[in-house]
């Protein structure tokens, strides 16, 4: 046999397994051959002509079929690319989205004072230096402590609670408001969430609005 027929072959060959590739690959992702030569650049004919393996295409033609999802590795050696393994984030990067947990735990977001958000970044630069091998352990452990002292929860205590109360109570009486406990827990929690600050009692305007968001 001539060297030339065989290689006809081959080609003729190639076309055809392409072809049933390229068919199967647009059928997976349910796309009509119209849609498919569109998106190609291409005549519906000449994407006909592709899947019966009359015609081979171009380089432009396999660049163009990515973008539909179509994995061009498979319609040329019929074996699958590997998956591209998605990179895992930091440590730096996993602690600071576990301190941005925390800060939000704690009530404390941020539209909270400048200071402590200073400590959050001090924190996170902490963080990022004790994955990278530094001991700064003692700084993690001294902002963490910080952190918590500011905290509303941490620092609601029974005066503060009795004071809120009162605070809950007179405006739902002025109002002619009869609040439930369930209300006025709620209240609270709202209320000690949304402080600007701690140290200071919200105001009755304030608490005004907690109330009529509630609905209590």
């Amino acid at each position: 046999m001539d060297s030339n027929d065989g290689n006809v072959n081959d080609t003729e060959r190639f076309a055809e397994l392409f072809g049933a590739r390229l068919r199967a690959e647009r059928e997976s992702i349910g796309v009509s051959q119209e849609v498919f030569a569109h998106t190609a650049g291409v005549h519906r004919k000449t994407q006909g002509n592709y899947e019966a393996g009359e015609r081979s295409p171009d380089a432009a033609y396999l660049a163009a079929i990515v973008g539909l999802g179509v994995d061009v590795t498979y319609l040329v050696t019929g074996k699958r690319a590997l998956p591209v393994e998605q990179p895992w984030p930091s440590d730096a990067q996993i602690c600071s989205s576990l301190i941005d947990a925390i800060r939000t735990e704690l009530g404390l977001y941020r539209g909270y004072e400048a200071e402590w958000q200073e400590l959050f970044d001090l924190l996170k630069a902490d963080w990022a230096d004790f994955v990278k091998g530094a001991d700064s352990s003692r700084g993690i452990g001294l902002h963490c402590r910080s952190l918590l002292s500011k905290s509303p929860y941490v620092e609601f205590n029974v005066d503060r609670l009795a004071d809120l109360l009162e605070r809950i109570e007179f405006v739902a009486e002025s109002e002619g408001r009869a609040l439930s406990a369930r209300d006025k827990a709620l209240a609270v929690m709202t209320l000690r969430t949304e402080a600007v600050s701690a140290a200071s009692p919200p105001s009755l305007v304030a608490v005004k609005a907690v109330l009529q968001r509630l609905g209590a």
